[in-house]
């Protein structure tokens, strides 16, 4: 099976953990392509109506504007900035 498959796969089964609460990912769509990353996210959209929560580690804006609520960002290890999803074009993006 492909990788991006096989990674799909793995948070299916994560998702389907009776009970979850939250489902921490980290660069959940590197070996996916553009139409395999928009059905996770729209994945995401649909667990999260229903009460999932997500840590959603990125280097790609465009995934974190689209499933996140609020963000945090991390240079070197340190909190540089956090706040709502709506508050993205802060200063910060462009360091």
């Amino acid at each position: 099976m492909p990788i991006g498959e096989r990674q799909m796969v793995e948070i299916a089964r994560a998702a389907a953990t009776p009970n979850v609460k939250l489902i921490i990912l980290d660069e959940p769509t590197s070996a996916l392509g553009p139409e395999r990353s928009q059905q996770l996210r729209a994945y995401i959209h649909r667990l999260a109506a229903n009460g999932v929560s997500f840590i959603f580690i990125s280097h790609k804006l465009f995934e974190i504007i689209d499933v996140a609520r609020r963000v945090a960002v991390l240079r070197n290890g340190k909190l540089v900035w956090h706040g709502d999803t709506a508050d993205v074009g802060c200063p910060i993006w462009s360091e």
